[in-house]
């Protein structure tokens, strides 16, 4: 796909294979130093390089929604919207994500994909008659391309490719506060969310977020 213009110093394009080292780049440099559930746990690149990688895989196969927002000056990423298309898991193998079931050599990497994956499943209990979800996995933009509305303009862009793909809705697993505000600005539903307090470890709670970020939610608007 070719690049279109998406204001007058940045562009867009749809996220190839190629692309996945620079997206790793991307998450291990700022993302993880700046989501709330990551930095709460002091998690370095090295504890979350395995889900990371396990994440930029999922929202690279297709069909492929994954967009990356670049600098027409330098090139590099400015933001990032991570896309998977999820089908509904067979009764036989139950509603669990593939988040939720993998174990990674850091404890930090298994506590948040065990919260995205508990978040995912619960989309498929609220809505047990959508066959196919898509979900942003990982909604990003660079701290040096805040304040340019890039965010809302990602969660708005080319949803209609993802109706034509037969996804009946869009859900999101958003575990920072100022996401958690944008979505419910945007119309999307907060149908599920996780309060941090409760959300414990050998009767302690895991995540203690610096910001104002105290709860994990599932958004979902229908298509």
């Amino acid at each position: 796909m070719d690049s279109e213009d998406f204001s007058e110093s940045l562009i867009i394009i749809k996220a190839t294979q190629n692309d996945s080292e620079e997206m790793l780049d991307f998450l291990n440099s700022d993302f993880l130093y700046n989501e709330p559930l990551t930095t709460s746990l002091e998690s370095k690149a090295e504890d979350m390089d395995p889900l990371f990688k396990d994440l930029i895989k999922l929202s690279l196969q297709e069909p492929c929604f994954t967009y990356l927002v670049r600098s027409k000056a330098s090139n590099e990423i400015g933001a990032i919207r991570m896309t998977s298309v999820l089908t509904k898991p067979s009764s036989e193998n139950g509603n669990h994500s593939e988040e939720s079931s993998e174990e990674y050599p850091s404890w930090k990497a298994n506590a948040v994909a065990k919260l995205l994956g508990q978040l995912e499943d619960k989309a498929w209990i609220l809505y047990p008659e959508v066959k196919k979800f898509a979900s942003w996995v990982i909604l990003s933009v660079h701290e040096k391309f805040g304040r340019q509305g890039i965010g809302r303009k990602l969660i708005e862009y080319r949803t209609d490719e993802i109706k034509e793909a037969g996804c009946e809705g869009i859900i999101t697993e958003a575990t920072a506060f100022k996401s958690q505000q944008l979505f419910a600005k945007l119309g999307y539903q907060n149908v599920y969310e996780i309060l941090h307090e409760n959300y414990k470890e050998n009767d302690k709670q895991i995540f203690k977020c610096l910001d104002s970020t105290d709860r994990a939610v599932l958004f979902y608007k229908p298509l």
